[in-house]
């Protein structure tokens, strides 16, 4: 295996390099700085008589370094949801390289290679990194390189990556899948090129003991690979399955239809247990010959036969795994919180403060739930209040509907503008809805039920005077009851366009002014003693 690593940052020893760092830690690397390095931004003559020129800077001799090896890994800070421009620079000359006469297998040698990326940010970069995570799965995928996975780091001052547990974690973990067998990636694409046409035309040739050809009987899709992890033998189920006819796949690593939807701990696991022996038991996502995804559950036990090793990897379709990712409850958890993270942001993008405001409800919504589930031993489950914080930040999505105008006047609003504005509740439970329609997933099933409530309701009032129902008291759901609490309090103490800050003294004054009118008396008193717990 051979690395090569593209830092796009411009900063010496930032919080990128030094995650990328702990990643090939113990490994040969060629490294390349891109800020060293003098590349002219593209020109676009696609579509010119004479088509691109020859540009005198350093990208050629640079494509040329990068080509030379097996592993990509592209390393940079998140800028603006996307990458750094160093890196932007570099990957846009592709489009010359990919009509440059003098390197006609361009877009063939890449295909051959796979591609992993990491990237830091400082706000919330597990949410604003999910762009740029898509926007490398475009570029590999038209290029035809194996996606084998990205690694988020959250870092603004230099060393701030030293302090994120997770990130640091994941990296140890890509350090020890690359350094299994010797330095080899477990696992990775291997194309059938001339390079090992031998190898593969000796595959082709072997005769599998007797017993492995029993295996192969089997009605689930079933692979055997020898030692090194190369397929020797698929059967018929396991071509139906993929897509792939067993000549496509004899002499390649057994990683062939890898993805980088799979966690890298899962391999991780599996190669602890194979290198001791043992048999090994998971669930993979991997991809079928047109790239649809497949989901299995599978068992790989090693296997000695005719004194050679091999090693049998049964696999079961699983069709109820969503699509793009295997989810255990934890990582699934995540998932809905980002997505639905997400999802609030960029429908509420036009307020520059949005971003702070729901994830100040969305924290201390979840602090309120979990308070006051103890103080009235209410004993809702924390599946329940998982729901209620993911849900929470999604309670003012209908406001997209909005005209700017009226949304961020700054004086009183005029009796129509303030009924459109009381328009948001319906205007969001209609959003989401139909983006959960979409979906069709049983993963958002309770967030639905949830956040419909949160939406529609969390403008009503206890004593019967809000909107748009005028629901009174215990009629109001509780999670609108909770997040109504929260949603005004960091609205007082938040400065909006339309508004100043309020000090938090006169937001609590006002919470408590608001009991038994505005708020429910019992979440007021909870949000109260959670404030005051806060502050001791």
């Amino acid at each position: 295996m051979s690395i090569v690593v593209l830092y796009g940052g411009s900063r010496t020893g930032g919080n990128t390099e030094l995650l990328t760092e702990r990643a090939l830690q113990g490994l040969t690397a060629e490294r390349l700085h891109l800020r060293d390095y003098a590349v002219q931004p593209i020109h676009d003559l696609r579509h010119a008589p004479g088509g691109f020129q020859p540009v005198e800077d350093a990208y050629d001799a640079l494509i040329d370094r990068v080509l030379r090896h097996d592993v990509l890994l592209f390393a940079t800070p998140i800028y603006w949801y996307g990458m750094s421009g160093h890196l932007k620079n570099f990957i846009d000359r592709w489009s010359q390289t990919l009509r440059d006469a003098q390197r006609p297998a361009f877009k063939e040698t890449m295909a051959a290679k796979t591609a992993y990326v990491v990237m830091v940010g400082g706000d919330h970069p597990r949410i604003k990194g999910l762009p740029l995570v898509q926007q490398f799965q475009y570029i590999f995928d038209f290029m035809g390189i194996e996606y084998g996975g990205y690694l988020i780091g959250k870092g603004s001052k230099p060393g701030d990556i030293e302090r994120d547990a997770e990130a640091l974690q994941q990296a140890e973990l890509w350090r020890q899948n690359w350094q299994a067998e010797h330095g080899e990636l477990v696992f990775v694409h291997l194309e059938i090129t001339p390079r090992n046409a031998e190898w593969k035309m000796d595959i082709n040739e072997m005769k599998l003991p007797e017993s492995l050809h029993a295996l192969l009987a089997l009605a689930d899709a079933v692979m055997v690979t020898d030692s090194g992890h190369r397929i020797v033998a698929v059967n018929a189920s396991y071509e139906q399955v993929t897509g792939f006819a067993s000549a496509e796949v004899l002499g390649c690593k057994a990683g062939v239809l890898r993805t980088p939807y799979t966690p890298v701990a899962t391999y991780a696991g599996m190669r602890d247990a194979l290198g001791a022996g043992l048999p090994w038991s998971g669930v993979f996502t991997n991809y079928k010959k047109n790239r649809d995804l497949w989901h299995s559950s599978i068992t790989i036990t090693p296997y000695v036969a005719g004194g050679d090793a091999y090693f049998v990897g049964i696999f079961r379709e699983l069709e109820g795994l969503e699509s793009g990712t295997y989810l255990d409850e934890a990582r699934a958890l995540r998932v809905q919180r980002s997505l639905l993270q997400v999802l609030a942001i960029s429908c509420e993008i036009r307020d520059p403060g949005i971003e702070a405001h729901l994830s100040g409800v969305q924290t201390l919504t979840e602090q309120l739930a979990k308070r006051h589930n103890e103080r009235m031993k209410l004993g809702l489950s924390l599946e329940k209040l998982s729901h209620l914080a993911n849900s929470s930040i999604l309670h003012d999505i209908g406001k997209s509907g909005i005209p700017e105008g009226i949304l961020y006047k700054p004086g009183p609003l005029a009796e129509y503008e303030r009924r459109i504005v009381e328009m948001h509740p319906a205007i969001g439970v209609d959003i989401v809805e139909k983006i959960f329609r979409e979906l069709d997933d049983e993963l958002f099933e309770q967030e639905l039920s949830t956040a419909r409530n949160i939406i529609r309701y969390h403008h009503e009032r206890w004593d019967g005077t809000g909107y748009p129902d005028k629901l009174r008291g215990e009629a109001i759901p509780l999670e609108a009851r909770l997040v109504s609490v929260v949603d005004v309090y960091d609205a007082l103490t938040s400065k909006r366009p339309y508004k100043e800050k309020w000090s938090k003294a006169d937001a609590l004054r006002y919470v408590t002014e608001q009991k038994g009118r505005q708020f429910d008396p019992d979440v007021v008193d909870s949000f109260l003693l959670l404030i005051s717990e806060e502050t001791a």
